[in-house]
């Protein structure tokens, strides 16, 4: 399999449901890449183009539960990145072009793009944010005790 972009090391936060479905999310697009590299693939790519649109969704949902502990502010902006991650994705597969392998790839780099910022600016710093709310908690109340 020809790689768009390979996950690295680098971009793990080091929470276990975020890493993997952020590599999840790399792969959907790796295998959109290798659709798009095919020519006469259009139904395969409107399949393909569906799934990471759903798991996309998923991944946001579930990483905003994830983020539920945190302060109600750094929460609605993380909220705001992920609305224009997805609405990328929406105006993307409301155009026609998106179908064609030039404008595949030319989206496709910059979605990745926007991700991987995503990644290693606001979710990084939202789970350092949890790492450290955490703790505080467990500073305040120790196990075996019942907070007042």
């Amino acid at each position: 399999m020809t790689y768009f972009v390979q996950w690295q090391e680098e971009y793990a936060l080091a929470h276990p449901v975020i890493d993997e479905q952020h590599q999840m999310l790399f792969l959907l697009a790796n295998r959109l890449f290798g659709i798009v590299e095919e020519s006469g693939q259009r139904a395969k790519l409107q399949d393909l183009f569906t799934e990471l649109f759903a798991y996309t969704q998923k991944h946001f949902q579930e990483e905003e539960l994830i983020w539920q502990p945190l302060e109600d502010s750094l929460r609605q902006r993380h909220r705001s990145k992920h609305r224009e991650l997805k609405n990328s994705l929406q105006e993307i597969w409301s155009k026609d072009s998106i179908f064609t392998t030039s404008d595949t790839l030319y989206w496709l780099q910059g979605w990745i793009q926007e991700l991987l910022e995503h990644i290693t600016q606001f979710d990084r710093s939202m789970y350092q944010q949890l790492l450290v709310s955490s703790s505080v908690a467990d500073a305040q109340h120790p196990v075996g005790t019942m907070p007042v």
